[in-house]
């Protein structure tokens, strides 16, 4: 299952870890997310591409991102 989140301009420069935890409504733990992230399940799809992320990465404004579970 692929999930997709867009980050919204009041998003912007959030941890992707704290990201995804609003952009999932709290329903998963930001622990699990945290996994997620250093499991390569989570990729940046927006330019520049990227899948070897960390969860203190500091998302902007307009950046695409999916969660592959």
């Amino acid at each position: 299952m692929k999930v997709t989140t867009y980050v919204q301009e009041d998003q912007n420069d959030l941890r992707l870890d704290h990201f995804l935890a609003q952009s999932t409504g709290d329903d998963i733990s930001r622990t699990s997310i945290q996994k997620w992230i250093k499991g390569g399940h989570i990729e940046r799809v927006s330019e520049p591409k990227t899948s070897n992320l960390k969860p203190n990465f500091r998302v902007k404004s307009g950046e695409t991102f999916e969660i592959t579970i």
